[in-house]
This record gives structure tokens, C-alpha cells and sequence, in this order.
């Protein structure tokens, strides 16, 4: 006992600062699922948007940590032995053989060195390397539908902040750029006419320019659907009614190597019922030179939180063409339960779904199209999400 005692004397500043890191990444985990639901987004989003807070938190129970080890403060010690016996829910997840957290460190240790490598070719000293991070997602999914069992999508999209170029620069990664630009913001099951024949790997640089408090503007040059593309955007957020409104309204110019020009205007509006309920209307129109009608989207979504750790959004979408007459071509209804489950960063989800969807007979522009009757399709996802880069 005497030489354990003589040996944790003249480290007892390490040793607690080692307990004090252990401890901050542990009981913040938990603060996330036990702090009160302040906003409904808080479990819909992922914990990649707190890493400014996660950094703060730590750096302040290090700061603590390092103040209570210069006076020996024997309760603090206690309290951080307590902390890290009592912290359990976010300790490594296996699943089998599998160490989890490897593979997202791994993933998110990959993308760090491919954005630390592309932000070092701007870097003026070597003092600036190696400060970028990146961060995203990955979904794996189950999409069953009548007649269509074996439909199993895997989707990723990585981001990653270029602080040599005073982060109004990141670099955007996707299996389908093109998917995540035509959608809506609460729209999850895609239609077929959203999704490409073959699917491609998309890359951009978008560069990020404030403009007011209220208005933004980025412009983007990239690689979606198998061409070349440059966007550009602005986008108008205010809140309206003591924060109960928010609107934001998205128009945009892109051009395409192959398609040619186009354009697209996205209003996207949210009423706050209470703290953990809102409704949301979305509406947008898009055009490009080798579309043979200009076509719109809206969806009406109405978004619960159930508790800080789940959420529940219904949903009605539907899509069309503008001329030769205003006519829906697509509907579809969903019901869609998203929770947060086994540790902060993952979360699952199912979303049964009803699409009712009719096909052209005879295209004509002039006098209208004939359609056939419309067609249902019932099914249900199953979603495994991810996220990376703050572990």
C-alpha cells in the first residue's frame, strides 16, 4: 500500500488528467441523452454539428482537472473515479467480432488525411497543416417493396471544412450528388424518377460567402451524374413571430457539360406548433435544357419529437410537370420513426411507405399528356446510419 501511495503521489496530476479526459468524452455522451429536449431537430441530427461544444466541454474539464491536480484536491479525484464508473452507455461498441468504433475511427482517419492533404496545398507555413477534419455519414438500408425484395441502397456523404482557405471552402463527397440536390429537405424514399440508371460517385468544392445575417451565397463546381457541373445559390433564412416562422427560400443557376443550363427555386417554410412539434411545407420547381417539361415537387411533413433520443415524421409528397397542364405524376405517404440507439453517433430508422405513380401513354405538349391509371406501391425502409468524425 505504502508504494502504491508513494507512486500515485508525484503523478497524481497525470493521473487525474488522464481520468479527466476518459471522463469528459464519456459524460458528455451521456449529457446528450439526458439533457432536456430544447429544439425538435436535437434527434434528427447528428452529433457531428456539436463539435464546437464537445471541444469547449473538454477543454474546460481539463482545465478543472488541471487545477484540482495543483492542490491535490482529493474530492475532485473521487468525483472523476465516480464519473467513470457510472459513464458506461457510450464505452466501444462490438458487434461480434466487429470493434465499431474502429471502423468509424478508421473511415474518419482516412477522410481527415484526404482533407489535410487537399487544404495543405494552401497552406502557407508548416504551422497550418493538418487542421482540417472532415465528417459525415453512412446508411445502409433495406427497401423492400411489391414485387422487389432484394433492394438494399447504401448511401455516404463526407464533408470536410479547409480552414487554409478560412473554411469558406469544403470539399463534398457522395455516392449520388445529384440525389441530395433534387430532393426535399424531409424527402428520404426516393421515386425512380429520382434515381439515376447507374449510380456514380459524386465530388465538389463548394465555396461559402456571407453575405448578411440573413442571406448566404455559395457556388459550387463538381462532378454528379456523370458530367461536369457549376452551381451557384442563394439562400434567404429569417424567422418570423418570436421564431414560429422560418422561411428559407433557395434559388439557383448550374450548368451542365451535357444537359446545358439550368435552374431550380426551392421555398421551404416551418411553423412551430410547440418545443417538439412543427409543421413544414416545402415546394420546388427545376428546369434544365434537355428536360422536356420544367418539374415540381412539394411535400407537407409534419415532425414530432417523440423524447430526446426519437422522432416521428409524416409525410405527403408529390411531383410533376408544369405543361403542357399543371399534373401530378407522382404521389407518395409515409409515416418515418428515427431514434437514436446504442450510442449517440448511430441512429435507426423505419419509414412504411405507400407511392402511387402513372406513366405517359402518349407525350403531347401541345394538347396534354395521357396517362395511365395510377399504380401503387407499398413497402418499408429499414435504415442503419452512422456518423464519423468526432469520435
Amino acid at each position: 500500500m505504502n508504494k502504491l501511495r508513494n507512486f500515485c503521489k508525484p503523478h497524481l496530476g497525470t493521473l487525474l488528467l488522464i481520468c479527466s479526459a476518459l471522463w469528459c468524452c464519456s459524460a458528455y455522451s451521456a449529457t446528450l441523452g439526458k439533457k432536456k429536449q430544447t429544439n425538435i431537430d436535437e434527434c434528427l441530427t447528428s452529433p457531428a454539428s456539436k463539435n464546437k461544444e464537445f471541444i469547449e466541454f473538454c477543454q474546460k474539464k481539463l482545465a478543472q482537472g488541471e487545477e484540482a491536480a495543483l492542490y491535490g484536491d482529493q474530492q475532485a479525484i473521487d468525483e472523476v473515479g465516480r464519473e467513470i464508473a457510472r459513464m458506461r452507455s457510450e464505452e466501444r461498441l462490438k458487434l461480434g467480432f466487429v470493434d465499431v468504433n474502429s471502423v468509424m475511427e478508421t473511415l474518419g482517419s482516412s477522410m481527415d488525411w484526404t482533407a489535410n492533404w487537399i487544404d495543405s496545398k494552401f497552406a502557407d507555413s508548416n504551422d497550418e497543416l493538418n487542421k482540417a477534419k472532415a465528417w459525415g455519414h453512412i446508411v445502409i438500408g433495406w427497401e423492400p417493396r411489391d414485387g422487389e425484395w432484394a433492394n438494399f441502397p447504401v448511401k455516404f456523404r463526407v464533408r470536410a471544412k479547409l480552414p487554409n482557405l478560412q473554411n469558406k471552402a469544403e470539399l463534398i463527397l457522395s455516392d449520388n450528388e445529384q440525389e441530395d440536390l433534387n430532393k426535399l429537405p424531409y424527402e428520404t424514399v426516393r421515386p425512380e424518377a429520382l434515381k439515376s440508371s447507374q449510380r456514380s460517385l459524386g465530388a465538389a468544392v463548394r465555396f461559402l460567402h456571407k453575405t448578411s445575417d440573413d442571406l448566404d451565397q455559395s457556388s459550387r463546381i463538381g462532378w454528379g451524374d456523370g458530367q461536369l457541373y457549376a452551381r451557384t445559390s442563394l439562400l434567404y433564412r429569417k424567422k418570423y413571430l418570436t421564431d414560429k416562422v422560418t422561411l428559407n427560400i433557395q434559388p439557383a443557376l448550374e450548368y451542365y457539360v451535357v444537359d446545358g443550363i439550368g435552374g431550380r427555386v426551392l421555398f421551404d417554410s416551418a411553423y412551430a406548433i410547440n418545443q417538439n412539434n412543427e409543421v413544414r411545407f416545402s415546394y420546388s420547381l427545376r428546369d434544365r435544357e434537355d428536360f422536356d417539361a420544367p418539374e415540381w415537387r412539394n411535400g407537407l411533413y409534419s415532425i414530432s419529437a417523440l423524447s430526446d433520443q426519437s422522432a416521428i415524421i409524416l409525410g405527403i409528397t408529390a411531383a410533376g410537370v408544369t405543361s403542357p397542364d399543371y399534373r401530378p405524376e407522382f404521389y407518395k405517404m409515409s409515416v418515418r420513426l428515427r431514434k437514436k440507439a446504442f450510442r449517440s453517433w448511430i441512429f435507426i430508422e423505419a419509414e412504411p411507405f405507400v407511392e402511387f405513380k402513372r406513366d405517359r401513354l402518349v407525350e403531347d405538349f401541345n394538347n396534354g399528356h395521357v396517362y395511365g391509371d395510377f399504380e401503387r406501391d407499398v413497402g418499408i425502409t429499414l435504415r442503419f446510419e452512422a456518423h464519423y468524425g468526432f469520435l
